[in-house]
């Protein structure tokens, strides 16, 4: 069966959104996440850093 064209075979590495605007966390944990089917790896994640959880629980604020 054929894939849809946006799905990928590997998304790389995820960036995080804060504010609107989609960054690059200055995180060094990176996550993998897998393909439950095939238990390949699809995409890396990293965890935001205590500043970025900081400015996105701002940002939330702001927008409530």
């Amino acid at each position: 069966m054929p894939l849809l064209p946006e799905v990928k075979k590997h998304y790389g590495k995820l960036k995080i959104l804060i504010d609107g605007e989609w960054i690059d966390s200055q995180s060094t944990d990176i996550q993998a996440d897998t393909n439950p089917a095939t238990d390949e790896a699809i995409a890396e994640f990293p965890s935001a850093t205590k500043k970025e959880a900081l400015a996105a629980a701002e940002a939330a604020h702001r927008a409530f």
